[in-house]
């Protein structure tokens, strides 16, 4: 079910974006510049647009909308992690402006004192679970169903998936809403088909507080086994971990570099992985990467190299 590029979003409507990893790497440039990097950054010309600077890590901001990214300072470039593809931008400071270059153009910063609350972000605050009239439950079924079908719908047909965004967007506003009201969708009060296809839409949304107020409340039907197992606990959290520019725990994300290569994106412990799967009712992680090579017909999936990551 992982999205196609965990943060494919952001990259076509922010031209450029740069982070610095620990400040010791910034030797050619010298510590200064680096140190007047770190921070918040608004864009020159669009409202609403930030960059966030930290040593390991770079926070983008769009229209609510907030990912964090791994990364990695070289001299004069920035290694972006994007889901297994490494994306290189250079940046250059000049007194309170920052320019940003990539192949596509330059885009320009200017440094700001008060950060967004949304670089902070916090689960949604959702009502407690409160009685649903049975003509309700049915019509809150069916609504989910019926759009977890348009969103596989525009997933599996390559020609609309420049309808996926639009999709996701109507989706994730039905959602918010709707949980707004009645609370999470709960496999006890909605049935499990409704439970995963909120899960779905949540996974899909790349909203950072819808996806942290539905995670405990996920692993609530998980430990009262009214889910067959964590496979959707474990898929969102992962998710929810790389989109705060952290590791996975459970291994269940998967993407590709430049040349096509699957990638295991980078664990938090590769050590106690299949503990962590074996606790929430999944298959260890080696039979789960054969059912993917199965699946996608490729020979070899490889182990993303270890970077810096957000503590």
């Amino acid at each position: 079910m992982q999205r196609n590029g965990s943060f494919g979003w952001i990259l076509p409507a922010l031209v450029v974006l740069g982070c610095f990893a620990p400040l010791a790497r910034a030797r050619a440039r010298g510590p200064e510049d680096a140190q007047s990097l770190l921070g918040c950054w608004q864009h020159a010309d669009q409202l609403g647009n930030f960059l966030r600077f930290e040593p390991a890590t770079c926070g983008v901001l769009k229209k609510e909308r907030l990912s964090f990214y791994r990364a990695r300072y070289e001299p004069g470039r920035i290694v972006l992690n994007d889901s297994g593809r490494k994306v290189e931008w250079t940046v250059k400071v000049t007194d309170a402006e920052l320019s940003v270059t990539s192949a596509s153009g330059t885009n320009r910063y200017r440094k700001v004192t008060t950060v967004p609350p949304e670089f902070d972000p916090k689960p949604m605050p959702l009502p407690k679970a409160k009685n649903v009239t049975p003509d309700r439950v049915r019509s809150i079924q069916s609504e989910l169903l019926e759009r977890e079908k348009k969103d596989q719908a525009v997933r599996n047909d390559s020609s609309r998936e420049n309808e996926q965004n639009a999709v996701d967007s109507e989706n994730t506003e039905y959602l918010s809403k709707l949980v707004e009201e009645v609370g999470w969708i709960d496999a006890k009060r909605f049935g499990e088909p409704a439970a995963n296809a909120a899960w779905l839409l949540t996974v899909h949304s790349d909203r950072l507080p819808l996806m942290l107020a539905a995670l405990p409340q996920i692993e609530k039907d998980v430990k009262a086994k009214r889910l067959p197992n964590g496979e959707n606990f474990a898929n969102l959290y992962d998710r929810t971990q790389l989109l705060l520019g952290r590791k996975q725990r459970f291994g269940t994300q998967i993407g590709q570099n430049d040349r096509g290569e699957f990638i295991l994106l980078a664990l938090e412990n590769g050590a106690k992985v299949d503990a962590f799967r074996k606790e929430i009712g999944l298959p260890s992680l080696a039979q789960e990467l054969e059912k993917h090579k199965k699946w996608t017909g490729s020979k070899e999936i490889r182990v993303e190299e270890d970077e810096p990551s957000r503590k």
